[in-house]
This record gives structure tokens, C-alpha cells and sequence, in this order.
């Protein structure tokens, strides 16, 4: 077992006590109680080498229309960029959200800690500073106009961090956007009963919801408190349904287990979850939208 968010606090938001979510397969997630937020602190051991093994399948499974719909989402919440000058992308991997805004006369800069993403995203002319979004410096201090993170807060150690480090790296005025998994959705509410339903038989939902990557799930409320105690205002959230895979991914692939022997059935099985899912409005992420006060 490896201990994750072990200490006494909240790593979103600083409070001390948290409460037994649940257990299954090596891994124990626990919820806070002030800002709801559920994070693993123990999973098992990973291989010595899995990190470079699921950046590589990540980045070669990423759906190529995930950068298009956050993109989407950006001229959405932007009003069509108005205001937006320079865009500050945290967690951008080889720089394809960030080829779009540039296509928009936008100043780009990117922070990544994956250093051959990194030299990737510099090749294609963007500003990158190949760290983590909990530690990048002080140079961009009050000098964006709009900082986005996309999948990112889930995956690092302190995410309450990287949201003040956003705060202090915009100007005043200026937006933040994130996007993340979303804890109280349906396949949280329908992992956590069927495993407890099952004795710990059936787990497939919650595997898919917990991994060795995904350290973190947000509750809407929580956030936008922990948001508003950092500076920002007008923080508003909403519940959407966001693929960084391909449809036919999600019942296996190489980053998500498999939930038969036959991969042409799982492939059916995930692309008829996955439409079901749009029709039902079964969201998996929040959406969340702030400004910093002046």
C-alpha cells in the first residue's frame, strides 16, 4: 500500500477531518466533511514505470476532439474571448488546446511536467514551463488574462495549490476555467452501492472511477466555497458530460480495465454506456467558471 493523502487535512481546503467513503481493490477513499471532496489515501503500489506507461497510452487514447470541445467551452464561457489576451494553460501536454488559441492571436503559455510534452508544446512556439502546476513560479504573476485547467486538478497532490497558484498568475479581472471529475455523479453513487451491494464483488464502476492517477474527485459547492475564500467571485459551476478517451474506450482499453476477455464486446458496450449516457444527461465532470476580484 502507498499512502497518498494521508496527512491530517483536506488538500483542497485545510480541514482536519475526513470520513471513510470507501474500500475496494487496495484502495481507501475518504471524504472531507467541510468541502466534500473524496481523495484516495492509500492505493496499492504502482510499477516502477507506470507513470511513463499511462502517459504514453493516455496521449496515444486521447480522443483527438477532446482539445475541440475544450476549446468550445473556452469561447462559450469567454463570450468569444472577449478580454482574453494572453492564456495560461495548466497541465497542456504537447500544446494542442494551445495551438487553437494561438490560431486566435492569443499569447500562449503553457506548464507542464512532463518534460517531453513539454519540449513538444515549446516546438510548436509555445511559452512552456516544464513544472508542476503546484510549484511554477513567479514570473507570470499577475500577467493572465485566462487560465485554464482541463483535467489536471484530479491527478496532482495539492490541488487547492494550483488554484491559488492560478489566482496569483491572473491579472485582476481575469477569468479561471476548470474542468474535473465530478464527485455525487451517478457512476460514483452506482460504484460505491454496487461494490457494498456485491461485498466487494462488483467494482468495475469504481475502478473506473479510482485509479492510480485520479487522486481526487470535487463536489460543486465545495469548490466554489473554496474558490470565493481565495479571492475569486462569480464562481459558477455546472455539471457536464466530457470524454478524454474515445467512446469506444471505456469499458477497456490500455488506461481503464476491461470488463470482458473479448475487446470487440467491450468496445460495443462502452459506445452504446456512452451514448445512453448522452441522452440521459449522465454528466462525469464539473465545469467551473470564476473571476478574480480587482
Amino acid at each position: 500500500m502507498t499512502a497518498v493523502a494521508a496527512g491530517p487535512c483536506c488538500a483542497l481546503c485545510g480541514a482536519e477531518r475526513r470520513q471513510p467513503l470507501v474500500d475496494f481493490d487496495g484502495f481507501v477513499i475518504e471524504r472531507c466533511e467541510r468541502c466534500r471532496t473524496a481523495a484516495v489515501t492509500q492505493k496499492p503500489a504502482a510499477a516502477p514505470d507506470h507513470d511513463l506507461v499511462y502517459a504514453a497510452h493516455y496521449a496515444q487514447e486521447c480522443s483527438s476532439e477532446k482539445a475541440k470541445a475544450c476549446w468550445d467551452l473556452t469561447l462559450e464561457l469567454t463570450d468569444n474571448l472577449h478580454g482574453v489576451s494572453r492564456l495560461l494553460d495548466l497541465g497542456c501536454g504537447e500544446g494542442v488546446y494551445l495551438d487553437l488559441v494561438r490560431q486566435h492571436g492569443i499569447e500562449t503559455t503553457g506548464v507542464e511536467i512532463a518534460a517531453a510534452a513539454a519540449e513538444r508544446a515549446r516546438k510548436h512556439g509555445h511559452r512552456i514551463d516544464c513544472v508542476s502546476a503546484e510549484d511554477f513560479g513567479t514570473s507570470l504573476t499577475g500577467t493572465q488574462s485566462l487560465v485554464t485547467c482541463w483535467d489536471l486538478l484530479e491527478h496532482v497532490t495539492h490541488p487547492g495549490r494550483v488554484l491559488a497558484n492560478a489566482h496569483a498568475a491572473l491579472v485582476d479581472g481575469g477569468r479561471l476555467i476548470v474542468l474535473t471529475p465530478m464527485m455525487d455523479s451517478v457512476y460514483d453513487r452506482l460504484g460505491i452501492l454496487s461494490s457494498r451491494a456485491t461485498a466487494g464483488r462488483f467494482e468495475m464502476l469504481l475502478r473506473m472511477c479510482w485509479s492510480q492517477e485520479h487522486l481526487f474527485r470535487f463536489h460543486a459547492a465545495g469548490m466554489t466555497a473554496v474558490l470565493e475564500d481565495l479571492g475569486f467571485h462569480s464562481v459558477r459551476t455546472r455539471p457536464v458530460l466530457q470524454l478524454s478517451l474515445g467512446a469506444e474506450r471505456y469499458a477497456g482499453s490500455e488506461i481503464l480495465p476491461a470488463w470482458t476477455r473479448v475487446r470487440a464486446l467491450n468496445h460495443t458496450m462502452s459506445r452504446a454506456a456512452v451514448t445512453i449516457a448522452r441522452l440521459l444527461f449522465l454528466h462525469n465532470k464539473i465545469l467551473v467558471d470564476a473571476i478574480k476580484g480587482a
